[in-house]
């Protein structure tokens, strides 16, 4: 990764080379295709949520809600009630797991911002590559209520590889859609590979972009105070292929090698072997009889 990175506008990072020419990191949406191994499927019931633009103070009349009696305690909590409301989509369906992205790496790296007022908390040299990536798949009632994000999480506390830095990609998908993806996961013999396909607003250098071949793996940036926008293009997996060798009754398979060595001399077959064994028992007996004649005549 170079260094001295500084975003020059919105969708540009630039960094200098030797002859003192500015070369750029360019903003644009590339495919991020993940394979999830391990994941629980996740199903949320929650019938209510805080109405944050719901100012009790300004509704309470007086200093009443100050007082150590019953009466103050009653009329206090009734306000406190009236901020909660009832939540829009009281069930939530969710996939979340821990995937490989495929072949291509996520490099997380501090860069300069103009417009950001530096803090001590920056840690300059950071730079970091990642092919793990958390993945949380969210269901919406409405398709385009929220844009997904890939960004990174340092110090992570969650339930998944807690301590560490990670990165996390959350994508959205219609409830039903979501709802029957799991449906038809647990229907399933065995919990299935799942590849998710994800779109992200991500850089990439400019030189890699125009020298690297198209089977090349590719390095893409995140700046590590940055969150990419996401959206979820599809989940594939395989259905489970039903039968074994003793179910479909076929014959066990012969390896190539097998099949080309030469053959071996067929043995003799045990009915012509007793055959042999006849003939020449009844010659024997012919010898002796013949014998037997030539004695009584002389």
């Amino acid at each position: 990764m170079e260094k001295d990175l500084e975003f020059e506008r919105t969708n540009a990072i630039s960094f200098s080379i030797s002859t003192g020419k500015k070369l750029h990191y360019f903003e644009h949406w590339h495919t991020l295709k993940i394979v999830l191994s391990e994941y629980d499927l996740v199903r949320a019931v929650g019938g209510f949520e805080q109405d944050f633009e719901k100012n009790i103070f300004s509704d309470f009349e007086g200093d009443e809600w100050q007082a150590r009696t019953k009466e103050g305690f009653a009329a206090y909590n009734k306000l406190r009630f009236a901020q909660i409301k009832p939540a829009p989509g009281r069930t939530g369906y969710g996939i979340t797991g821990l995937g490989q992205i495929e072949r291509d790496r996520v490099v997380c790296a501090f860069v300069r911002d103009p417009g950001r007022t530096p803090s001590d908390r920056d840690d300059t040299a950071y730079e970091k590559t990642f092919r793990d990536v958390i993945v949380n798949i969210v269901s919406v009632t409405n398709e385009d209520a929220d844009a997904g994000s890939l960004f990174l999480f340092k110090e992570d506390m969650g339930d998944i590889r807690p301590g560490g830095d990670n990165l996390h990609l959350t994508l959205y998908m219609p409830a039903d859609q979501l709802r029957d993806l799991i449906g038809e996961i647990r229907s399933s013999k065995v919990r299935p590979q799942l590849q998710v396909a994800a779109l992200v607003a991500i850089y990439q250098s400019e030189v890699e972009a125009g020298l690297r071949d198209w089977h090349h793996p590719q390095y893409f940036l995140l700046p590590d105070q940055s969150y990419a926008p996401a959206r979820l293009m599809q989940v594939r997996f395989g259905f489970d292929k039903p039968g074994t060798l003793e179910d479909l009754d076929l014959p066990e398979p012969q390896s190539v090698r097998e099949s080309v060595r030469a053959p071996e001399p067929a043995p003799v077959a045990p009915a012509q072997s007793t055959a042999n064994l006849r003939s020449i028992k009844i010659a024997l007996w012919i010898i002796a009889a013949a014998s037997a004649l030539g004695l009584f005549i002389r």
